[in-house]
């Protein structure tokens, strides 16, 4: 079994040889399609995306489809990720690790979240992730106040390994969607 940091490498050097521009938009567009199929996704109100990095699943052309919910962006600071509204204007600053990220509060009513897509570089079917070693999304969903939220990890699918290795205080999804 390889270990996570084997894992980020062989990603890493999948990610040079499959990925391209035609891939991401390829997956975005397959994203929407099945995110406008999801009734988990359709009947949330507040939903936690992110913002792309650009090895990432796309996910900015879902903040313009679905103004009518709450969507919210993470936001690190220090050593924790917190999460914000996105605003109409879709109001952005680059924040730490060259991640957009909202301007204004943080969002506090976090037992109001539905739903979250989570970015990751390594999955397995049976819902383990791979971050990126920092453990921010671990913290983040350790909140007792996010008892209720549905994690959905997106990836593509030269991201999926037979096994990711979890330590306890890895969080197991509760859905994949591979584009």
């Amino acid at each position: 079994m390889e270990t996570k940091e084997e894992l980020r490498q062989l990603i890493g050097q999948r990610k040079q040889s499959y990925l391209s521009e035609t891939r991401k938009k390829t997956a975005a567009d397959r994203l929407l399609k099945i995110l406008r199929k999801r009734d988990d996704f359709l009947q949330a109100e507040t939903i936690l995306l992110y913002a792309a990095l650009p090895d990432e699943v796309p996910t900015q052309h879902l903040w313009e489809e679905w103004q009518d919910k709450r969507l919210l962006l993470p936001t690190i600071s220090e050593k924790q990720m917190f999460v914000r509204e996105l605003d109409v204007s879709f109001s952005l600053q680059v924040g730490k690790f060259g991640i957009f990220e909202p301007v204004g509060n943080n969002f506090t009513s976090l037992e109001k979240i539905d739903i979250a897509l989570v970015p990751g570089i390594a999955f397995d079917k049976q819902f383990h992730r791979c971050g990126r070693g920092k453990g921010y999304y671990d913290t983040f969903f350790s909140h007792p106040q996010l008892g209720r939220l549905k994690k959905v990890g997106l990836c593509f699918d030269f991201q999926i390994v037979e096994n990711v290795p979890i330590e306890s205080h890895d969080h197991i999804l509760d859905d994949l969607i591979i584009v």
